[in-house]
């Protein structure tokens, strides 16, 4: 990918991309995103995605526990009215654990599809990013349109238009 777009991701989600473009004998992200650039959309979308699932878990995280903290204090009158019935007193609820950041470890093209090593995150996480190898499979690697997977030494997804021309070389 080029480095100007890689630039962008890394600007945009400074957390998940903390590795890019360190040292080499700590890092696979070293060599930056290993695909080419019409699997940009693919990864600036899963980030946002990812970005905003875990501020959510985290506000509802947040806000569980303020809940509990008012409910063991017995404020229960602070409570939002929906969270209370008369005559009953609110239970503490059980809280979710946070979500851990995610931090890309290697990203490329494997096999004709998007491939992503990461830590953090959890369930949701990794299915967000299972979904994203979904798409690259029939997303063009080198412009973004609809392609289709073409076999003949390497394993590449390309539209019609890309295919065989000269922007293809591995």
């Amino acid at each position: 990918m080029d480095l100007e777009l890689e630039n962008k991701l890394k600007d945009t989600f400074p957390v998940m991309f903390e590795e890019m473009h360190g040292d080499k004998a700590t890092t696979c992200m070293h060599f930056g995103c290993e695909c080419h650039n019409g699997w940009y959309n693919i990864i600036n979308q899963l980030c946002m995605s990812i970005d905003s699932y875990i501020n959510t878990a985290s506000k509802d995280r947040q806000r569980e526990l303020a809940r509990n903290i008012l409910v063991n204090e017995k404020r229960w009158d602070e409570l939002p009215k929906w969270d209370r019935l008369p005559g009953e007193h609110p239970v503490v609820r059980p809280v979710t654990d946070a979500v851990d950041p995610v931090v890309f470890k290697q990203i490329k093209e494997k096999f004709g599809t998007l491939t992503i090593y990461f830590t953090g995150g959890d369930a949701v996480v990794s299915n967000l990013i299972h979904l994203a190898d979904l798409i690259s499979s029939v997303t063009c690697e080198n412009c973004g349109s609809p392609g289709v997977q073409r076999t003949g030494g390497w394993i590449r997804v390309q539209c019609d238009g890309c295919y065989g021309s000269d922007n293809t070389a591995n």
